[in-house]
Parts: structure tokens; C-alpha cells; sequence
């Protein structure tokens, strides 16, 4: 097999991604406040029930490309990374 082609991400781009990112956690902090995840299992936990949503976006038959699940569910996972994050920063595991 040969080695797949790349297209070349700009800084552009990835802002873009950061400031979709930041929206996104505008409307689920509204939704659901700003309470810190107090476990590493419950990080994992979120992360891991957000990447099978995903999946399942991926296996219903809708083209992800034109899919906005898919994409909402990137944002999912990216979100729920970064809050794991900074609860973790917080103090608020306990492990």
C-alpha cells in the first residue's frame, strides 16, 4: 500500500477549529453549567461515550461529510478532552 496524501492544515484552519470549539462550549456550558468532572474515570468515561456517538454517526449510512453530527460530535470529544483538562488543572480528580 502506498502512503496517503495529505492535504497541508493552515493555522487559518485550525483557528477555525479552536474558534468552533470555543462556541461549542459557549452552548454546552449554558446547558449544562460549568461543574468540574471530579474523576479520571468520569473524564474517560465521557470521551468514550462520545467516540461511540461518533462511530455510530459514522456506521448509520448518512455521508459524514455532509453529516453536521459528525461534526458535532468532534466537537464532543475535543470539548470533553479540554474540560477534562482543565478540571484535572482545577484540582477536582480525585482519581
Amino acid at each position: 500500500m502506498g502512503k496517503m496524501e495529505r492535504p497541508e492544515l493552515t493555522e487559518e484552519m485550525i483557528e477555525e477549529a479552536f474558534t468552533m470549539l470555543k462556541e461549542h462550549h459557549i452552548k454546552v456550558s449554558e446547558e449544562k453549567g460549568m461543574g468540574a468532572i471530579v474523576s479520571s474515570h468520569e473524564a474517560v468515561g465521557i470521551i468514550q461515550e462520545e467516540f461511540l456517538e461518533l462511530g455510530q454517526v459514522l456506521t448509520s449510512g448518512v455521508d459524514p461529510r455532509s453529516s453536521q453530527d459528525f461534526k458535532h460530535e468532534l466537537l464532543d470529544i475535543a470539548y470533553a478532552a479540554i474540560y477534562s483538562l482543565a478540571s484535572f488543572k482545577a484540582g477536582a480528580f480525585d482519581f
